[in-house]
């Protein structure tokens, strides 16, 4: 599929499903990464200064519903950690695909109209306005990725940076 069209406003976002991402904090300029480059199922999401590694890559596939799946350098996705009762401050996590349900494992990219080439990521399952979010807008190393209601702080949004 081409490019996504941003679900706020016309602009086209660089996204491009099928293509590799480093997912870099606006707040902090680190990038997502699995921790310890586990490829365990649970392997929580942080942010970590980029460094180029495989753990800080994620493949990113336009879905049938719309919404878009991460996979990581494990072949796993990401998810919202036990969604049925995800509330603010529920983790970023990686799970096989066995493990996934577009409730968990798909999200939207939202262009962020205040900032060009920014976007938000949503968890459009739990109808909360919840968001990716770095946790306690933290600039450290290995501070968790987490979903958390919108603010308007840099700590939600992220720049894709297409490596592959």
């Amino acid at each position: 599929m081409g490019p996504l069209t941003a679900a706020q406003g016309a602009q086209s976002s660089p996204v491009e499903s099928d293509a590799t991402y480093e997912i870099r904090s606006q707040a902090s300029g680190k990038c997502l990464d699995v921790k310890d480059a586990s490829e365990a199922n649970g392997a929580p999401i942080v942010q970590w200064t980029c460094n180029g590694g495989t753990n800080q890559r994620f493949r990113l596939f336009q879905e049938p519903n719309g919404y878009w799946s991460f996979r990581t350098f494990a072949h796993k996705f990401l998810a919202v950690k036990d969604i049925e009762n995800a509330l603010d401050g529920s983790p970023i996590t990686q799970i096989a695909e066995s493990d996934t349900t577009e409730a968990n494992s798909t999200f939207d990219i939202v262009w962020d109209q205040v900032t060009a080439d920014v976007y938000r990521i949503w968890v459009p399952a739990n109808d909360a306005n919840r968001f990716f979010d770095v946790k306690d807008g933290s600039q450290a190393d290995g501070a968790p990725i987490i979903q958390y209601v919108r603010t308007e702080g840099p700590n939600q949004l992220f720049k894709m940076v297409k490596v592959a």
